[in-house]
């Protein structure tokens, strides 16, 4: 029996990975997208995972995918819930110093040693949230909690894209 057509070429898949810290308010941003994302949507080449803050533990997971979506916190003092978008050539431009994520091991750092070891997905992408603040509690600022939804949804269209922009 023939396999239904997806849209994709069948050796091109994409991990949504989400970042960030439960515990730290507005950094919880990229983990609370990775879980409302992944109950919402579905396709069989796309898998949405919460990365939390495990770090270069997920490094071996890039293995398998030819394409690389990290969702997580920024703080580079715009408005809260402002959605910004890094290519790994930008991140290769910023120093070492330079990160854009507000925990331990960052999306930078994680996509820099994905390089070194060869690992790292021929098309890697950075969607940062402005957060409000990073605090030692549980949930996130009002406004960020206001414009959840909105987020996931703009990230849910980036998803689209990249699923229109593989077809075969």
């Amino acid at each position: 029996m023939p396999m239904p057509e997806t849209g994709l070429k069948s050796n091109r898949r994409l991990l949504v990975l989400g970042l960030g810290n439960y515990l730290c308010g507005d950094d919880s941003i990229g983990f609370r997208l990775a879980e409302k994302l992944s109950s919402s949507y579905f396709h069989p080449q796309v898998d949405i995972i919460n990365g939390g803050t495990v770090g270069m533990g997920l490094l071996y997971l890039f293995e398998e995918y030819s394409d690389l979506m990290i969702v997580d916190a920024i703080d580079v003092g715009a408005a809260p819930g402002r959605i910004f978008q890094f290519q790994i050539a930008d991140i290769e431009k910023m120093s070492g110093a330079a990160s854009v994520s507000n925990h331990q091991e960052g999306a930078a750092n994680l996509l820099r040693c994905a390089k070194l070891i060869g690992t790292l997905p021929s098309q890697a992408t950075i969607i940062g949230i402005q957060v409000k603040k990073i605090a030692h509690e549980v949930g996130l600022s009002e406004e960020l909690n206001k414009k959840l939804k909105e987020i996931a949804e703009n990230i849910t269209k980036e998803i689209d894209r990249y699923v229109t922009k593989c077809m075969s």
